[in-house]
């Protein structure tokens, strides 16, 4: 298991719980007064819709990329990368997976400890096939128990505590259970709580969720029976609250205050369409919840469909503004390709300018950037460290690099600040050619040869335009020598 894939993906699934959390106890209980308590546990839907949503691929931003530098490319090395620093994220990992195992354990043996307390389990006499009467007394009961085959278990004093009544108002309640599926609710609660040990709002949102889950089962039952009130709280009162809370099953215990679920008896049950107007807000926080949690992700830059890489040729037909055209960069020979998953130029914005009296001189040349790149991707410095000729293209290049975008240097996964070595290669793509024929005073001109489809790109370098004799899709440039020099 390596931390470069979970510590990042763990990070993204508490933030995105906790903020889900606090939307969650700071509606429900507004929700509660206002639609009831079937309305403030359905909320709790929030919580693993949000973290679902952030583990979903992140939107994809088309990225107009200037094909003209598609190609560059450079090697991003961390600052400090001598490894003087401490790796924390083993350590880090260590830690996580050692309070997720202790957070496992300790659940585990409290169910257990509530399992052993049932005793045997003995079927109730004329009672469904789920319905079991238990035969110790260690254990907080009636409870529903059981993941792949459910049971309602009964103390084994259920006849002489309750009234007939009373009896079936308490079966009742535990059926509302089974048919929520509530018990698997509780499990997943127990395992999200074991990935999140160390988020101490989640302790507390485990305990607010099984209070909601309480009270909506009461409700659920209270608008079945609404004339069945006072023996509902009859048999409350008579609920013995002994024994461990067992984390994947739906108790009666101490930790659902009996007084406010009584208080909860005493109100009315919404109306039909107060309750379909709760399910649709509930459903729309739930649904514009996860979309936020998922929209929070930075994007993907991807090229559009003409950001492709292009052809040489292709790539001298896209000509910058101003007169010449922008530069190729080309990658040295030990850098890694764009798309491999090394470092590198991640999106370019505007292409430096070919200086418009170096491309009259049809000079070639390089400048190599050296530029400080920060955790983001975001250049913050850079500085000529070499170029050739000297002083030629170093402000063309300077004038655009802040604005490029980077890959980050990464450490075990995690983005973090570097220095990046980025070369820049200038090709006027002019060859040097003979003088045509039947041009006056051809020899007062330098002549180049230039591919036919890119004669629009050097307007207001070539003084002439003529075609090339010798090959049709050719043009050849002449530039007055007296301006060359």
């Amino acid at each position: 298991m390596s931390p470069d894939v979970v510590l990042p993906v763990l990070a993204k699934l508490s933030v995105a719980g906790s903020l889900a959390v606090a939307l969650v106890l700071s509606l429900r209980l507004p929700l509660r007064r206002g639609f009831g308590a079937q309305a403030a546990y359905a909320l709790w839907w929030c919580v693993p819709l949000a973290m679902l949503a952030v583990l979903l691929p992140a939107r994809r931003a088309a990225v107009e990329a200037p094909l003209l530098l598609a190609g560059l490319q450079g090697r991003v090395a961390p600052l400090h990368a001598d490894g003087a620093g401490i790796d924390w994220t083993w350590p880090v990992l260590a830690l996580w997976l050692a309070g997720a195992l202790a957070t496992a354990i300790v659940l585990g043996c409290r169910h257990l400890r509530f399992l052993r307390g049932l005793g045997a389990l003995q079927a109730v006499a004329g009672g469904s096939a789920q319905v079991f009467r238990a035969q110790g007394d260690g254990a907080a009961l009636p409870a529903l128990v059981g993941l792949l085959r459910p049971r309602i278990v009964l103390p084994h004093d259920f006849e002489r505590r309750y009234t007939a009544e009373e009896q079936r108002l308490v079966l009742a309640h535990e059926r509302v259970h089974l048919r929520r599926g509530d018990a698997w609710a509780n499990a997943v609660a127990a395992a999200v709580l074991c990935l999140h040990w160390f988020n101490p709002l989640l302790h507390l949102a485990l305990r607010r969720f099984r209070l909601d889950q309480e009270l909506a089962c009461d409700a659920a039952v209270v608008a079945a029976m609404p004339a069945a009130r006072k023996a509902y709280a009859s048999a409350m009162l008579k609920t013995q609250f002994t024994g461990p809370l067992a984390p994947m099953a739906c108790q009666w215990t101490p930790r659902h205050p009996l007084k406010e679920r009584i208080a909860m008896l005493k109100r009315k049950t919404p109306s039909r369409v107060r309750a379909i107007f709760a399910r649709t807000l509930v459903a729309a926080l739930a649904v514009a919840g996860a979309y936020a949690a998922w929209a929070q992700q930075p994007a993907r830059a991807v090229a559009s469909a003409g950001a492709a890489a292009p052809t040489r040729s292709e790539a001298r037909a896209q000509s910058a503004t101003g007169p010449g055209v922008p530069a190729s960069a080309v990658p040295t020979a030990d850098t890694p390709r764009a798309g491999t998953g090394a470092p590198g130029l991640k999106q370019s914005l505007p292409p430096p300018k070919y200086p418009a009296e170096a491309l009259r001189h049809a000079r070639s040349g390089e400048v190599v950037l050296l530029m400080d790149i920060d955790a983001q991707g975001v250049p913050t410095g850079a500085r000529v460290e070499r170029s050739r000729p000297a002083g030629v293209f170093d402000q063309s290049v300077l004038d655009v690099a802040m604005q490029w975008r980077f890959e980050p240097a990464r450490r075990n996964g995690v983005a973090v600040p570097g220095r990046m070595r980025v070369p820049v290669t200038f090709d006027p793509m002019m060859q040097p050619a003979a003088a045509p024929e039947g041009v006056a005073a051809a020899g007062r001109y330098r002549w180049y040869r230039i591919e036919r489809g890119d004669s629009g790109s050097y307007r207001g370098t070539c003084d002439v335009l003529r075609d090339d004799p010798g090959d049709s899709s050719k043009r050849l440039c002449g530039v007055l020598a007296t301006v060359a020099g």
